[in-house]
């Protein structure tokens, strides 16, 4: 990635959901509705050359506070974005190797779910 990237402030729409827009450099990449916060959570190969990017997803409510997204941002600029996914949980690990980028999701409180690994891989996103 070359250039800056930020989340601008939050608008709110007539439907009463929020947007948040991603800009590289000042241009829109992505547009995220629906969420109460979007944050930029980790990033690889790292902050400065981020190529993939992973969006926590801030849903307001206590009952499932968080959910996560994948931004992929091209050398040409172009980007994809992956569905929501996770458990609820804030909580997470990243780990990118052979090409793949591998997140891991503990199970949200007083869930006996075991933790959910997700990979991501040439724009495709893969629950294991």
């Amino acid at each position: 990635m070359a250039g800056r990237l930020e989340i601008a402030d939050k608008e709110e729409l007539p439907s009463g959901s929020y947007a948040h827009r991603v800009l590289l450099k000042g241009k829109v990449i992505a547009e995220l509705v629906g969420n109460n916060s979007v944050f930029f959570e980790d990033a690889y190969p790292d902050d400065k050359n981020a190529r993939l990017v992973l969006l926590a997803l801030g849903t307001g409510g206590s009952s499932c506070p968080n959910y996560f997204q994948i931004l992929e941002i091209k050398p040409n600029g172009s980007t994809l974005l992956t569905d929501k996914f996770g458990t609820c949980s804030e909580e997470y690990e990243a780990n990118y190797r052979d090409g793949v980028w591998e997140i891991s999701i503990p199970p949200f409180v007083d869930n006996p779910r075991k933790w959910e690994r997700w990979q991501y891989c040439s724009g495709k996103l893969t629950k294991d």
